[in-house]
């Protein structure tokens, strides 16, 4: 499957006008944080043992499109992509911020989510994808092919439209228009709908909230439809959604669908945050964020999130338990956990990384200062100070990590001093050759010109 992708890549290189393509498949980790003109294939490792996926962190711009293969990463802080931006084949793409021309899509169990950014275009999910959607900007969502979507918090979705066996799940956020087709089903439980709601082919659409009303008429709970053959059912729906959002939408409902109006959920049972225990780690040593023993006592977990404090960057969002990453180096760096369950609650948790040479150090008091006079209670003198402080450790920290960089900088000079002095040295072994031809090549030319007859008068 992956050499195939490979050879599409390469064909759509060769047959395309100036276009280009970079792959990364090394099962490493990459930063784009310049510009590129290219389109980027990202493919795992695979081994006799297990795959090895590459992650790649975008900062910068890409000029063409960004395909995440075989089990990848894409994490989209800041930048543009010219094109689309695709996971496909059980891959992840985090877009915490950013722009993409084209479509934002997952196929194949692969998995979106998005917090942030702007798409000029929309999501599209297909074949077992799945979006968690809770900010950002987008001019439309299409699902299919029993794909399933969750949109929460401050997103802004021009147009949502589930059809063939997918799923919506819809708690916040601000819509235009809400489409559920083909046999499609959706749960409305807060956000804001701007203009309509059309349900029909066979779909289901579930709203929880009280005070329903159609055309100002109160119409309690219960189950609306269009049996096959009748008529459209339409009018002007009102309520309180259970988040307290407000609902005020002219539905549709025909061709064999059904609308529900049910009570809002009785409040659940918050979800328990379990960061683990903390850790102690080298500069750069990877670490591993295990949140396995968090817990839901009412339902079930959907969604981890790892977030580094004080700077509130987002280091993962999803439904993996566990996140592997690299320590700072500090003498304390904290991770804030946050677990949200099936029912849109959350609890935090917090996790603390110290650095292994700080804990090591004792801190052991300074020289004893001398004992001062006796006063009237016999005190002591003053003691000593300590030697070192965290702060001044923390500092020597930060020096090495430069006195390191700096040393790579010189590192990669005399490696190119080497190059170039192998060049110099290649080229005076062939001058040397020359040179040592030059005696036998004066020869023959005195024997040639002997042979020459005078031709002196």
């Amino acid at each position: 499957m992956r050499s195939k992708s490979i050879l599409v890549a390469m064909l759509l290189c060769l047959l395309t006008t100036k276009v280009y393509a970079i792959v990364f498949d090394d099962g490493g980790t990459h930063n784009i944080d310049y510009t590129l003109t290219d389109h980027v294939y990202i493919y795992s490792v695979e081994t006799f043992w297990e795959q090895i996926p590459t992650t790649v962190n975008v900062n910068g711009a890409i000029g063409g499109s960004c395909y995440v293969n075989d089990n990848s990463y894409v994490k989209m802080y800041a930048g543009s992509i010219g094109g689309e931006l695709f996971a496909r084949e059980n891959s992840q793409i985090d877009f915490f911020d950013g722009y993409v021309v084209g479509t934002l899509g997952a196929r194949n169990h692969s998995r979106i989510n998005m917090s942030g950014g702007e798409l000029n275009s929309g999501i599209t999910l297909e074949d077992f994808g799945i979006a968690y959607v809770s900010g950002g900007t987008t001019h439309g969502i299409a699902i299919r092919n029993e794909s399933k979507i969750y949109i929460s918090g401050s997103s802004n979705v021009d147009l949502l439209i589930a059809h063939n066996n997918s799923f919506a799940d819809i708690s916040g956020g601000v819509l235009k228009t809400l489409k559920i087709i083909g046999n499609a089903n959706a749960d409305l439980s807060g956000g804001t709908i701007e203009e309509n709601i059309i349900i029909h082919d066979n779909s289901r659409l579930t709203i929880y909230g009280d005070d329903f009303q159609v055309d100002g008429v109160s119409v309690g709970f219960g189950t609306f439809g269009v049996h096959e053959g009748g008529a459209e059912r339409h009018g002007l729906l009102t309520g309180t959604l259970a988040n307290g959002d407000v609902l005020n939408n002219e539905i549709n409902i025909f061709d064999n669908a059904q609308l529900i109006l049910t009570p809002a959920p009785e409040p659940t049972d918050p979800p328990i945050a379990h960061g683990g225990e903390d850790i102690i780690a080298d500069a750069n040593e990877a670490v591993v964020l295990d949140a396995n023993a968090s817990y839901d006592p009412d339902g079930y977990i959907i969604q981890y999130t790892w977030t580094a404090l004080p700077e509130n960057v987002i280091l993962y969002s999803g439904q993996e338990s566990a996140l592997t990453t690299k320590a700072l180096g500090r003498v304390e760096e904290v991770i804030k956990l946050t677990v949200t369950d099936n029912d849109g609650a959350s609890s935090e948790d917090t996790v603390s990384i110290f650095n292994r040479r700080v804990e090591e150090i004792e801190l052991t008091p300074g020289p004893q200062g001398p004992a001062g006079p006796q006063g009237p209670q016999g005190e002591q003198g003053e003691q000593g100070t300590p030697g070192i402080t965290p702060a001044e450790i923390s500092q020597m920290q930060e020096q090495i990590t430069a006195l390191q960089q700096a040393n790579s900088a010189l590192q990669q000079q005399v490696q190119a001093l080497q190059q170039q002095n192998e060049l110099l040295q290649q080229k005076v072994d062939e001058n040397r050759s020359l040179l040592e031809q030059l005696p036998q090549l004066k020869k023959r030319l005195e024997e040639l010109m002997a042979t020459v007859p005078d031709e002196t008068p």
